[in-house]
């Protein structure tokens, strides 16, 4: 739990980025009571105006439009009923369930509670091996249960779908379009809210965001522009289509590393590098298990780290390595290595085949996370204590992709 009595603060308010009194001359707000257009605007009046008539084009009503992806509902009492090679681990418990169709694969995974529940429901190509067309995950959480399906492109591997459910209910539905120019655009739509949210951004880390209402007029436009040595952020809100309030500011930068010294000469919060497979795994002498296809399950056998065992998965592939040093998990996106430390620590660093990266240190009374961006530079950072088996956050540090801090906050937990 967070003390909201601490200290919280944004950077660019405190010097390290310059605007208030020193750059007051480059700040402007006005704010538009009657939208109408005039011939003689300046200034934000003609920004504004000249924004709204860019983004207030007749919008493609194809890429406003987002189809929402479907779940597979399998009810418990249906799933001893479900076609499909019925797969058991060596403990006689069901692992899978494997469906051939013409094009595609799909592998039923149960949840380790309850075999009727399928917490893991995952279609692959079969034109391009292992990698997964459509993931769908569910997860029950106080009650309320939770499903998110994720779409990819079998050829780039990149997230081109998502649809989440609450309790049966849609609760939002987006896409994302990949441009040759590096150029990212995502459309969401928010069914609650009855809005749709289209938030763009390129390789140079300029982004824009426009916010539809539920009849697909704009309601609100900004976008940060990033410059050499400074930023220029606008953001306008529509009535009627028309522009009513602007707002408008030049943020200077000056180069800082501000908080860097909490990790950056901590070696264990350093990103472990990546863990290529063993090679010839399977053939290795050892202790083997089988599923029941005749599928090597595990090889347990001993390594430079130790007792060693790695899992497989039915179709070969190794998803798990343990060992007394340390635990690889190779995931759909990324690989998760858990190492054990002295003193009863330990350290996770998960790895996203996006680039970006993430480290937790922690043991029984304290924790540390550092984020960072697929360039290397720091993303988050956060610390604080354990208490009761919850992690209570102290200290909290945000930096922009160049790597300059530019929001800090430090509570006390309680």
């Amino acid at each position: 739990m967070i003390n909201k009595i601490g200290t919280e603060f944004n950077i660019k308010n405190i010097g390290f980025r310059a605007e208030n009194d020193v750059m007051e001359a480059n700040k402007s707000k006005n704010n538009i009571t009657k939208p109408e257009i005039k011939a003689d605007n300046k200034g934000l009046e003609a920004l504004a105006i000249y924004n709204s008539a860019m983004i207030n084009k007749p919008y493609p009503k194809d890429k406003l439009s987002v189809e929402p992806l479907t779940p597979i509902v399998i009810k418990p009492e249906d799933a001893d009923k479900m076609d499909g090679e019925r797969i058991y681990s060596s403990d006689g418990k069901l692992h899978s369930i494997v469906r051939h169709d013409e094009d595609t694969v799909t592998v039923f995974t149960p949840d380790k509670e309850n075999e009727k529940v399928f917490s893991e429901i995952i279609t692959y190509d079969k034109a391009t091996g292992k990698k997964p067309l459509i993931v769908q995950t569910t997860d029950n959480d106080e009650g309320n249960e939770y499903i998110v399906i994720n779409e990819y492109n079998p050829a780039s591997g990149k997230n081109i779908r998502s649809t989440s459910y609450v309790n049966g209910k849609i609760d939002y539905a987006d896409k994302t379009i990949y441009e040759p120019s590096g150029k990212e655009i995502n459309i969401s739509r928010y069914y609650d809210d009855n809005k749709y949210i289209v938030h763009s951004s390129d390789n140079r880390n300029n982004h824009s965001t426009i916010v539809f209402d539920k009849d697909k007029q704009v309601i609100e436009y900004s976008e940060d522009k990033n410059y050499k040595n400074h930023i220029v952020s606008t953001e306008i809100e529509f009535y009627h289509g028309a522009p009513y309030k602007v707002e408008s500011e030049k943020t200077m930068f000056f180069p800082n590393i501000i908080g860097w010294e909490k990790f950056i000469n901590n070696d264990n919060l350093k990103p472990a590098e990546p863990v290529e497979k063993i090679k010839n795994i399977k053939e290795i002498e050892g202790e083997k298990t089988f599923y029941s296809n005749g599928a090597l399950e595990s090889n347990t056998f001993n390594s430079d780290s130790g007792k060693t065992t790695a899992f497989f998965r039915p179709d070969g592939s190794c998803c798990k390595i343990t060992s007394d040093k340390k635990d690889i998990e190779f995931d759909v996106n990324k690989q998760i290595i858990t190492e054990k430390l002295e003193n009863g620590k330990e350290k996770i660093t998960q790895l996203y085949k996006d680039g970006n990266k993430k480290v937790e240190l922690k043991d029984d009374n304290n924790y540390q996370v550092i984020s960072y961006y697929e360039n290397g530079k720091p993303n988050y950072y956060s610390e604080g204590i354990i208490k009761d088996g919850e992690e209570c956050e102290t200290t909290w540090l945000s930096y922009d992709e160049s790597g300059m801090l530019n929001y800090a906050g430090e509570y006390d937990a309680i």
